[in-house]
This record gives structure tokens, C-alpha cells and sequence, in this order.
């Protein structure tokens, strides 16, 4: 069976949590992403930006002066690296989420899409 570690994508955007609004919506925006995890120095996952906690934030009128760590999502679903697919599609169907981080003893390795997922599938029986 496929493990994450077989599909992840491990070139992953991020950002640090003393990163402005501005600078994660411009990343964002630059590379067509809908969120990127938020790491510290030593790539340990720290949240996750999306498109949804900066609208939010704009919303409120208070985003001029905002850091990451002001809106990100701190309770972050993840999964590891030796995770099996039919594990990851399980998350991917009870929870809304559209990307999983993927860590390796805690620390960002890669991140994995629904769209990744069924890729996968495709190649397997198409």
C-alpha cells in the first residue's frame, strides 16, 4: 500500500508566523495556493494560513498590523509521512480540509492535496 511518503509534495511553500498578511497573501496569490503551512525556525509545524483566515481577517478591518500568528489555525489536522492512502482519504472525507501537512517527527516534510490523493488512484486503476 502507498504511504504519503510515496506522493507528498516536498517542495512546500511556507511561511513563519512573524510574517506579515501581506507577505503570505502576496505568496499565496504568486503561486496559486489556497494556505500554506506556518512553520518555525527548526520546520516544525507551527498552524496553517488559508485564503479564508486572511478574508476573515480583512472582514474585520483590523489586518493592516497583523502578523500570521494573529489569524493562522493553530490546531492543525497532520498526518505522518508513513501514513497509508486509504488513511489519508478517511481524514480527507470527515474533515473540510483540502491540503494535510506532512511531518516527520514532528518537523514539515511535505504536504499532500486531495488532488494528490486522487492522482494517485487514477494511475493505479486507469
Amino acid at each position: 500500500m502507498a504511504t504519503l511518503k510515496n506522493i507528498m509534495r516536498r517542495n512546500v511553500k511556507t511561511v513563519k508566523e512573524s510574517a506579515t498578511i501581506s507577505e503570505v497573501s502576496r505568496l499565496l496569490i504568486k503561486n496559486k495556493l489556497s494556505g500554506v503551512p506556518v512553520i518555525d525556525k527548526n520546520k516544525n509545524l507551527k498552524g496553517f494560513v488559508s485564503e479564508k483566515d486572511i478574508v476573515g481577517a480583512i472582514a474585520s478591518e483590523k489586518f493592516h498590523n497583523k502578523k500570521v500568528k494573529d489569524i493562522m489555525t493553530e490546531k492543525v489536522i497532520f498526518l505522518e509521512d508513513y501514513t497509508t492512502l486509504d488513511v489519508v482519504s478517511q481524514v480527507f472525507t470527515r474533515h473540510p480540509i483540502k491540503h494535510l501537512p506532512v511531518t516527520r517527527k514532528k518537523r514539515l516534510v511535505g504536504i499532500v492535496s486531495r488532488k494528490d490523493v486522487i492522482n494517485n488512484l487514477v494511475g493505479q486503476y486507469y
